[in-house]
């Protein structure tokens, strides 16, 4: 169930007219835990089962893991919620890329050590990596006494399942959410009037934006041998703004939806594009996960707190890791290493110029706005250039696309772009640039537009929604976190 179909409209209408006429808070808890479970369960109902013993199992966990009276045993059962937790998303997700990858190995060396099947016909479980990652980031927060144990299974049952950030985000921590639930959500027009909009404005950016550049990009990327730099580059471009619109586009979609039933989401991205460094970038792109990823990772590393090699390091580990994360595959964990040494770098020069007298000129120089945006696009340009390593569909693709994205080959081989198209896709671009221009000035279109009147806003959203069902495919594709 898309957010971007009328199938899901009619259904999160359900919903709220379900939250809104219960007053009883139990059986309003209970109404949206069963309604959790029905949208999961319209992509694959029997995988449904996993999401719930996962939660059950670390809902006692945290239990038992506050009751234990010795440190020991609450170790052994923060290791038994680490263990089981990632053998899950390990076989689910990593087991046909291992075989792949040790076969692949043992064909290189020439043996014929194991004989079987390299690929097994495994279901990737929607979602499986954000739900994951919350039950995980529940029972650490137990385990170091940050949070008490939920002893209602129901109320921890929804904050794991709760819909609209169940398939994809944005991560949720027990912290943020739990505490809603102590209440009842209230449905109210305020509520309605942002969360309408937000989602609104994720939908213009999956529809109009990631889906229709989405065409070009795939054009391009699945066969990239044939085309030339100008095509490559203009795909790139292209593909940072896919997968911006449509993760983002997402993540607006549900924080709306869930701000609509009297829930709130944390914030997923802070215009990325914007960012001056890569450091800076990470602060603003998947919020969720890069703070994930810091608390629950590079911190329990040691941080920066071991000195200057052992923190490039754990950067350098923090970032593989999360490549992983979003993906069984070597372009992933390249992407992932590529991050981590952007990452790396930019910490040893920002060390040098604020820990050097003879540099201060150049941290003054940084305060300029000048400065900045020459920043902004030399971050970019560095950001383009992970998105191929992220985008490419093998590595042999891999190194075709960045030799032509780095090293400028002329205007020739098109094959097969026509003038129009190209052009179409550098007007959706710029599309995007002012829109993204103006919703930074603006302080966000979403929240601009849910204080408006209720007559102007009531005109602008559902001519909105209507122009969009009339655009939209019959067949829309599915938002690219899906994978992940």
């Amino acid at each position: 169930m898309l957010f971007n179909s009328l199938q899901y409209l009619l259904f999160f209408a359900m919903a709220m007219l379900g939250a809104k006429l219960l007053t009883n808070i139990r059986w309003q808890h209970r109404f949206l835990l069963a309604a959790s479970i029905y949208f999961y369960a319209s992509w694959n109902a029997l995988l449904v089962l996993l999401i719930l013993a996962s939660a059950v199992a670390d809902y006692w966990i945290a239990i038992y893991m506050a009751a234990a009276s010795s440190p020991g045993r609450r170790r052994v059962l923060l290791v038994v919620s680490l263990v089981s937790n990632l053998s899950l998303l390990g076989f689910f997700k990593y087991t046909n890329f291992l075989l792949e990858t040790f076969f692949t190995v043992q064909q290189w060396a020439g043996g014929h050590w194991l004989s079987g099947p390299t690929h097994l016909n495994i279901i990737l479980p929607v979602g499986i990596s954000f739900y994951t990652f919350q039950t995980l980031s529940y029972t650490v927060d137990v385990y170091r006494g940050k949070l008490a144990p939920i002893r209602s299974l129901e109320s921890f049952l929804l904050f794991i399942s709760f819909f609209p950030q169940l398939v994809a985000g944005p991560i949720v921590r027990a912290t943020d959410f739990l505490p809603q639930l102590q209440k009842r959500a209230e449905v109210l027009p305020q509520n309605l009037k942002i969360g309408f909009s937000l989602f609104l404005v994720g939908l213009v950016k999956k529809v109009v934006f990631a889906d229709t550049l989405g065409l070009f990009v795939e054009k391009i990327y699945t066969a990239p041998a044939g085309f030339g730099s100008l095509p490559i580059i203009l795909a790139t471009a292209a593909y940072a703004v896919q997968i911006y619109c449509d993760f983002s586009g997402y993540t607006d979609m549900a924080i709306g939806s869930a701000v609509a039933l009297g829930f709130w989401l944390p914030k997923n991205f802070n215009y990325p594009y914007f960012a001056a460094s890569i450091t800076e970038f990470w602060q603003r792109w998947h919020i969720s996960l890069s703070t994930w990823l810091r608390d629950y990772l590079y911190i329990p590393m040691g941080g920066n707190r071991l000195g200057p090699g052992r923190t490039y390091v754990n950067l350098l580990a923090t970032m593989l890791l999360g490549g992983l994360w979003h993906g069984a595959r070597w372009t992933f964990v390249f992407w992932g290493a590529y991050q981590g040494i952007l990452l790396a770098l930019h910490r040893f020069y920002a060390g040098r110029v604020d820990g050097s007298p003879r540099l201060q000129w150049l941290a003054r120089l940084r305060e300029s706005t000048a400065f900045r945006w020459l920043c902004v696009a030399g971050t970019l340009y560095l950001v383009l250039i992970g998105w191929i390593f992220f985008r490419a569909e093998s590595t042999s693709d891999l190194g075709h696309l960045l030799s032509k994205f780095i090293f400028f080959d002329g205007f020739h081989r098109f094959n097969g772009v026509r003038l129009r198209e190209a052009l179409s896709v550098v007007l959706m671009i710029a599309a995007f640039a002012a829109c993204h221009i103006f919703s930074h000035r603006a302080g966000g279109i979403g929240h601009r537009l849910g204080a408006a009147s209720d007559r102007a806003w009531c005109v602008t959203v559902t001519g909105g929604f209507l122009l969009l069902l009339l655009l939209a495919p019959s067949r829309a594709p599915e938002f690219i976190y899906f994978q992940f």
